[in-house]
């Protein structure tokens, strides 16, 4: 197992700077995510450690060793494309065997290998079949065991899973999870998809216009995003620019002015050295109820409100609820059901909200030098 470290890693393409100075370290035996929209440089720089685009600028080391002098063959990766790249006209042993072939490992050393690999995957009986007849989750374990059967060092995944429906990449994200900790190589796995990058990572790396916009483990970055880009890309619903008021609340609360609203609400974090901040809240923090049940609208951060509209996802209903004193709809996530344009009222818990830096908004295409 080696680790992978990415040192002021930069690419420019004519005045574009596809990656401008990426730094992070993926830890021997760890499991790291690139997390971010199209065009926010997270292929450019798995292609950068893998060799197939030059550095402008910065450093890769594997296992302590500079490799930006290497061509790829000579890195020892293990890479999975987007589109699998089997070779149509091979077996599954002969797609998986390619590349001990290129590497002139003895006759049966290879084939032991590669049913070692092929079983890891699990998918022993197919080792004779053609790509063409294979499922698309089939095809991915393949390219898969393609990577691993040479022993690589480090196994780099760019959006494997992207291509197949939504149950079958549940079950594979079980299946990659699994595999990496039989194998114990150090994999950097590349997508957009905030629920893949949670369930696989040991660390997850946010990526915006070229730079990281955050580093942290899953349940960290979850619960104590950097910024208002990070909170929105990890499905904070509720973001609302704000001021921070003097000094703090006897309850240890901070106040907060919401822009262009009429309303102070109360966050349970420390005062940040800046007075612009971004508020953040989980549609599925706030509590919403009737506007004639018996509860008074007299705590704090307690507003009314006016359901615009709804939307049934099976395990709850999500609102887009009008509150005047606010600058725009809140998303709120809640088992009960309410009609369009029924009056309600809402809750605010103070230590949900998320007090956040603001910053450039999401997606991106790399940035200017």
């Amino acid at each position: 197992m080696s680790d992978v470290e990415v040192s002021g890693v930069s690419k420019r393409y004519d005045d574009l700077w596809a990656v401008k100075r990426v730094s992070f370290t993926a830890p021997a035996g760890s499991f790291t995510s690139l997390l971010g929209p199209s065009g926010c440089g997270k292929t450019t720089t798995l292609r950068l450690i893998a060799g197939f685009a030059a550095l402008d600028e910065g450093e890769v080391r594997i296992g302590g060793k500079p490799v930006d002098a290497l061509p790829p063959w000579r890195r020892n990766l293990g890479v999975v494309f987007q589109n699998y790249a089997l070779f149509p006209f091979m077996t599954v042993f002969d797609n998986v065997a390619f590349g001990l072939r290129r590497r002139r490992v003895p006759r049966g050393e290879t084939a032991a290998r590669v049913a070692e690999a092929i079983d890891l995957v699990g998918l022993p009986d197919l080792a004779g079949r053609y790509p063409r007849q294979l499922s698309g989750g089939q095809q991915q374990r393949v390219a898969l065991a393609r990577a691993l059967v040479i022993r690589p060092e480090v196994l780099l995944l760019d959006e494997p899973l992207s291509n197949l429906d939504a149950k079958l990449r549940a079950e594979m994200r079980f299946e990659l999870k699994r595999i990496q900790r039989e194998t114990g190589v150090t994999s950097i796995f590349v997508t957009h998809d905030q629920e893949e990058a949670l369930t696989l990572s040991d660390q997850i790396v946010v990526m915006n216009l070229g730079t990281v916009a955050g580093a942290a483990a899953p349940k960290s970055i979850w619960e104590q995003p950097e910024s208002a880009y990070v909170a929105d890309f990890l499905g904070v619903e509720n973001l609302f620019p704000g001021t921070v008021g003097d000094g703090a609340e006897d309850d240890g609360t901070v106040a907060v002015s919401v822009s262009e609203g009429s309303v102070t609400l109360d966050v349970a974090a420390a005062r940040p050295a800046e007075a612009a901040v971004v508020l953040g809240i989980r549609s599925g923090d706030i509590k919403m109820w009737k506007v004639d049940s018996k509860r008074a609208l007299d705590g704090p951060n307690e507003l009314a409100g006016t359901v615009r509209e709804f939307t049934y996802v099976g395990s709850a209903v999500v609102y887009q609820v009008d509150c005047a004193a606010l600058p725009r709809p809140l998303i709120a996530t809640v088992q009960e059901e309410f009609a369009v344009g029924e009056s309600v009222r809402l809750h605010l818990p103070p230590g949900a909200i998320k007090l956040l830096r603001p910053d450039a908004p999401a997606g991106g295409s790399g940035a200017r030098p």
